[in-house]
């Protein structure tokens, strides 16, 4: 790469100003000519204009299109319509300034626009769209609702009530994908369209979805038979409820799979009010008190004194009236709806496994049931975790049974292979963008390669270099040769040079 760089150095420190403007032209063409590639590419991207469209509105939109020349593709069945991703903003407003597409549910707008000419059939019938129009609106915003619409049949007024029928709606649901609306959310929608009308009543409303299947109807507004559901509905809660919290505290004990606990539940919905009167005699009050006082004069005769002579004795009277109340507590007993009544548990355990080898010499597992004890501390367990008592005469039974496991090892192959495979795949295309930007590399090495050997045919040659000075040229100092060594180190010593080549003659060839 450095090496690339330094001869784009010296190519470009070689060229003339003018030779560097047309270049640097080139490279600012090959940008441009990208970019506008790129947003040509970009204006063929189509997104949909609109969809759910009826066959009037999808022809008169596609006619429009013609008109205005853009282009368009058709899909979903006719119902879509998608056009380049530039102009999906600006064929829109030109659109619903055309007054396209026609709006399905008009709502009270469709007053808006007043006709003197008008009768009161039509008034009449306006209203009835109009309604109808926001009642869909209304029912549409559910987030589960794609499209609604609403029918409604309202019958004239009669001179007597015996004769009069009472109004009733139908509507209809495009629901999203494959979600569902619950009973109260369709209960709301029953009662949203019956209090728009005067006289309508939720069981006149009936509610189905594209399909046709029936969603409410008049046996889902009847009182015994909701009863009966919502009392259906509140035991498989309870019974899920204590189901799930055996199933969590056996499964942390012996593993997830292991373990199988089914509760059913016997739920009292009788309402029962008691009311209790207790008198205590021991405990008394006055309650009214009433007090009497009365006075009088007695003339008494003495014997033997005259009749002129008299004592007066005074009689003075009272009478006194004590009411008690004896003390009374009065209790009133309301019973609880959807007690508990009866409770019966079924649990069954998987057992212990050892491997033994069989005559054949392959490793097979051998059940073991577990011990009494340990049953009894699971029982304990799950006893205590769904309130078992004796006193409701509750039913418990734990049983171990060998539990047949081979569809679980099967699917847990094929969860390891499929990781397998992902990971398998997830490496490989990162193995790919490597290997795809390494060629991108040594393709862009190449055209460039290609560029400045074209354009070098336009640059002059370099000028040759002067030769150099003899004061320039400076001898690099040589390393002295082998035989020159040896004449240094034997200089003056021939009796060692004699041994030395007797020594070389003597050694066998």
């Amino acid at each position: 790469m450095k090496r690339i760089f330094d001869h784009f150095y010296q190519l470009v420190g070689r060229m003339t100003p003018s030779q560097i403007l047309l270049a640097a032209l080139v490279v600012v063409g090959v940008i441009a000519g990208t970019v506008i590639i790129f947003n040509v590419a970009k204006s063929q991207y189509f997104v949909p204009l609109y969809s759910n469209l009826s066959s009037e509105d999808a022809g008169k939109i596609i006619e429009k299109l013609n008109e205005m020349r853009v282009k368009y593709e058709i899909g979903d069945g006719g119902s879509a319509i998608s056009v380049p991703s530039d102009d999906v903003y600006e064929t829109r407003m030109k659109l619903a300034s055309s007054g396209l597409p026609s709006p399905q549910n008009i709502g009270y707008a469709l007053f808006d626009q007043t006709n003197l000419g008008m009768t009161d059939f039509v008034q009449k019938l306006n209203y009835k769209r109009a309604l109808e129009g926001e009642l869909a609106r209304t029912i549409g915003s559910l987030s589960e609702v794609t499209a609604a619409r609403v029918h409604m049949t309202i019958p004239e007024d009669k001179l007597f009530r015996e004769d009069q029928n009472a109004p009733s709606a139908s509507v209809v649901l495009k629901l999203n994908g494959s979600t569902s609306l619950a009973k109260r959310q369709l209960q709301g929608i029953a009662y949203i369209v019956a209090s728009s009308v005067e006289g309508m009543k939720p069981e006149n409303v009936t509610i189905i979805d594209y399909d046709g299947n029936l969603l409410t109807g008049p046996q889902s507004n009847d009182p015994s038979a909701m009863m009966s559901a919502t009392q259906f509905e509140m035991r498989k809660n309870v019974e899920s409820y204590l189901e799930n919290k055996a199933q969590s505290m056996l499964s942390g004990v012996i593993g997830g799979g292991r373990a199988v606990v089914r509760v059913s539940a016997e739920l009292n919905f009788e309402q029962n009010s008691t009311q209790i009167e207790e008198y205590n005699p021991d405990m008394v009050a006055v309650r009214s008190e009433q007090r009497t006082a009365s006075k009088g004069n007695e003339q008494e005769s003495i014997p033997g004194v005259p009749p002129v002579t008299t004592s007066s004795n005074s009689n003075d009277a009272n009478d006194i009236i004590t009411n008690y109340e004896v003390s009374k507590t009065i209790k009133s007993i309301i019973g609880e709806v959807g007690s508990i009544k009866r409770l019966t548990v079924a649990v069954m355990v998987d057992g212990n496994y050892e491997e033994v080898k069989s005559p054949e010499g392959e490793v097979e597992q051998k059940f073991l049931n577990r011990s009494p004890e340990e049953l009894e501390r699971f029982a304990g367990i799950i006893k205590n975790a769904v309130g078992y008592s004796e006193a409701r005469s509750d039913l418990f039974t734990i049983v171990d049974l060998p539990f047949d496991n081979s569809i679980l090892e099967v699917s847990r192959k094929q969860l390891d292979s499929t990781g397998q495979w992902e990971n398998y795949l997830y490496y490989g295309k990162k193995v790919g963008f490597v290997l795809l930007g390494i060629l991108g590399f040594l393709y862009v090495k190449r055209q460039l390669k290609k560029v400045f050997t074209a354009i070098a045919k336009y640059v002059p040659a370099p000028p040759p270099a002067p030769p150099p000075s003899e004061e320039t040229i400076q001898q690099k100092p040589q390393k002295p040769k082998l035989i020159d060594t040896m004449k240094v180190q034997t200089k003056g010593k021939p009796d060692e040079i004699a041994k030395v080549i007797r020594t070389i003659m003597a050694e066998p060839q």
